[in-house]
């Protein structure tokens, strides 16, 4: 089991000898931010350490949020509503980072 997990090609573009390139500019960025997300596994690496700060900061706010309501400056509804998303949500971001190993890097 001396194989090697990756291997990597060496490619030269030749030289652009026909005009001018005419994509406005909003083109050429999303075509260079899907060249570089395209192939990488590290953005679903993020999302796991991203997940960890939203579970985080949910906890956090769920202190918070009763020493708003003992000194009547919450908003009715409002800290249900982003405790719930906030926990939820970093629990779903662990979950998919978590699935990295089960079901392949990309989904």
């Amino acid at each position: 089991m001396n194989e090697k997990p990756f291997s990597f090609l060496s490619y030269e573009s030749p030289s652009w000898d026909s005009g001018k390139l005419k994509l406005c500019l909003s083109k050429k960025l999303y075509f260079a931010l899907n060249g570089i997300t395209t192939f990488s596994t590290k953005l679903i690496m993020m999302s796991g350490y991203i997940g960890v700060l939203v579970f985080i900061s949910g906890l956090v706010y769920s202190v918070f949020t009763p020493v708003q309501f003992t000194k009547d400056k919450a908003i009715s509804g409002w800290a249900f509503l982003l405790l719930t998303a906030f926990i939820v949500g970093g629990i779903q971001l662990l979950a998919f980072k978590n699935t990295e190993g089960v079901q392949g890097p990309y989904i």
